[in-house]
C-alpha cells in the first residue's frame, strides 16, 4: 500500500512538471500595421516589444520592419507591450496569448494634421478642495479627436487651454491613452495667457488629468476659458458647506452629502467661459490632503497587477512542496528490519 502511494505521488509530480513545461512553450506574435488615415498598409519607423513583469524587459526591437512583421519564441503565459513608432508618435498595445501559441493583430497608425476643428471635450470634471487657505483643483478632461489625423501642432503643442485667475502654473499633468497614464509637460504660449499640452492627440478619446491651485480667502471668482466645445461639466466641491453660485451651474443632487457637493454645468461653446463663485470657509489644515498626494495615490492605483506571475509563483511553490512530500514517501518505502523470531518453546518433562 505504501509503495502504491509513493508511486502515485511521483506520478503526480511528473504530471505537474510536464504540465508546467507545456505551459511555457513558445508562442508567436504576428502584426499588421495599417495607415488609419489612408486605409492602406504602412511600414512604421520602428517597433519594440517589451515583456511586462515587475518592470519592462525589451524582448526585440527593429527599425523599418515593414507593414507585416512577426516575433517568435515568446512565452505563452507572459504579457507583452508592443510599441510602434510612426512619424514621431508612439502607439501602444498590450499582448496576451491566453494559452494559445499565436496572436494575430492589426495596429493602426495615422498621419499628422493641424486642424483642430474636429476636437471636442466630451466631459469636464472639476474636483475642488478648499483646504487651509488654498483652492486645490484636480481637473479631468475627456478629449475626443474625431479626425483621422493625429493632431500635433509643432508650434503650439496640442489642446490649448487657459487657467483660472490667480493660477500661475500647472503642477502636474497626466495623459491616459489606451489605459496607460503617463506624465506630460505643458508649454506656455508666448504673448498669451494660454498653455498647451505637449502631447499629440490620436484619433479617438484621450483622458487628460491636471492639477493646479490658487489662494482662497473665503470666496473665489472661478472663470476659465475653453478653446474647444465642452459637452458636459461636473463640479465636485469639498467641503459641501461651500456655496457655488453661477447662472449656468445647478446642483446635481439633493442636500449636500457628508463629504462633497456635486454640481453640473454646460454645454460650453468654443471660446466660452466656465464661470461660478465659491463662497464659504475652507477645511482646517489638519484635515486636507494635498493635490500632489492625491495625484500620487491615483498613480499608484493605475499600477496593473500581473496575475500570471503570481500564478507561476504559486505553481513553483506547490511543485517544491510536492517534491518534498514525494521524497518523504520514497524513503518511507524502506521496510523496517523484521523483528527477531521468538525462541522455540521446549516441552517440560513430566
Amino acid at each position: 500500500m505504501r509503495h502504491r502511494s509513493a508511486v502515485s505521488c511521483m506520478a503526480g509530480v511528473l504530471l505537474a512538471m510536464f504540465s508546467s513545461a507545456g505551459m511555457s512553450e513558445a508562442a508567436e506574435l504576428r502584426c499588421r500595421v495599417v495607415n488609419g488615415t489612408t486605409g492602406g498598409p504602412c511600414s512604421p519607423d520602428a517597433f519594440a516589444l517589451m515583456k511586462l513583469a515587475e518592470g519592462m524587459e525589451e524582448v526585440e526591437s527593429r527599425e523599418n520592419p515593414g507593414a507585416e512583421f512577426s516575433v517568435a519564441g515568446l512565452s505563452k503565459d507572459a504579457q507583452y507591450l508592443l510599441q510602434v513608432a510612426y512619424k514621431g508618435v508612439r502607439y501602444n498595445s498590450t499582448i496576451s496569448f491566453s494559452g494559445g501559441d499565436r496572436q494575430d493583430m492589426e495596429l493602426s497608425v495615422y498621419e499628422l494634421g493641424h486642424d483642430d476643428s474636429l476636437l471636442r471635450l466630451r466631459r469636464l470634471s472639476l474636483r475642488i478642495t478648499l483646504d487651509a487657505g488654498w483652492m486645490l483643483v484636480d481637473q479631468t478632461i475627456e478629449a475626443l479627436n474625431m479626425d483621422k489625423h493625429v493632431y500635433a501642432d509643432s508650434r503650439n503643442g496640442s489642446l490649448r487651454f487657459s487657467l483660472p485667475a490667480g493660477v500661475g502654473q500647472v503642477e502636474s499633468v497626466f495623459v491616459t491613452s489606451t489605459h496607460m497614464p503617463t506624465r506630460q509637460d505643458v508649454v506656455s504660449l508666448a504673448g498669451t495667457p494660454q498653455f498647451a499640452l505637449d502631447y499629440p492627440l490620436k484619433p479617438g478619446p484621450t483622458q487628460i488629468q491636471m492639477s493646479f491651485r490658487a489662494p482662497y480667502n473665503g470666496s473665489y471668482d472661478y472663470r476659465q476659458r475653453f478653446e474647444y466645445p465642452v459637452e458636459n461639466v461636473e463640479i465636485v466641491v469639498a467641503p459641501p458647506s461651500v456655496v457655488v453660485e453661477g447662472a449656468a451651474v445647478k446642483p446635481l443632487q439633493g442636500p449636500p452629502a457628508d463629504e462633497v457637493a456635486v454640481y453640473g454645468a454646460g454645454p460650453i461653446s468654443s471660446g466660452g467661459d466656465l464661470a461660478f463663485i465659491l463662497k464659504g470657509e475652507s477645511m482646517p489644515a489638519s484635515s486636507g490632503v494635498s493635490t500632489e498626494e492625491g495625484m500620487q495615490a491615483e498613480t499608484q492605483s493605475d499600477i496593473v497587477e500581473h496575475p500570471l506571475a503570481l500564478y507561476h509563483y504559486k505553481l513553483h511553490l506547490i511543485l517544491l512542496m510536492t517534491c518534498a512530500m514525494s521524497l518523504a514517501f520514497w524513503f518511507g518505502l524502506r521496510e523496517p528490519p523484521p523483528p527477531p523470531s521468538p525462541a522455540p518453546r521446549t516441552k517440560k518433562r513430566k
